[in-house]
């Protein structure tokens, strides 16, 4: 799989797509790239409201075939918002310095040394 950061995304790319979605995906992707996708994106965009999410705001309304299509398009970039939130704060212990994620092979390594050392 190539990182996303050798795609070379424009600031206009990262700001119209939400490419950070696929990214955090990508397990050789790089944290501050991710990041800067995310952040991007959301300064040209407001971010959905929570509240509302998965609440048709008047439900006695009939919605059109395009409201329905908005609405559904809302609702799964509130979830994916979500799923950034739970990534990053995943992650975020396992950054290197340079914005490498450390692979889970490694993360078990190092849990498995701690271990012996405790029992030391």
């Amino acid at each position: 799989m190539h990182s996303f950061a050798q795609k070379g995304y424009t600031e206009k790319q990262l700001s119209r797509k939400p490419v950070w979605t696929d990214m955090m995906k990508d397990t050789s992707a790089n944290f501050f790239e991710v990041e800067k996708a995310y952040k991007t994106y959301w300064a040209n965009h407001e971010l959905p409201d929570e509240e509302a999410e998965g609440k048709n705001k008047e439900p006695e309304q009939k919605l059109s075939r395009r409201e329905r299509k908005e609405q559904q398009a809302v609702m799964e970039l509130s979830l994916d918002v979500k799923r950034y939130q739970m990534w990053r704060e995943s992650v975020l212990p396992w950054v290197q310095d340079n914005g490498r994620i450390r692979p889970q092979a490694e993360r078990l390594a190092i849990w498995k040394a701690q271990q012996t050392n405790i029992t030391k």
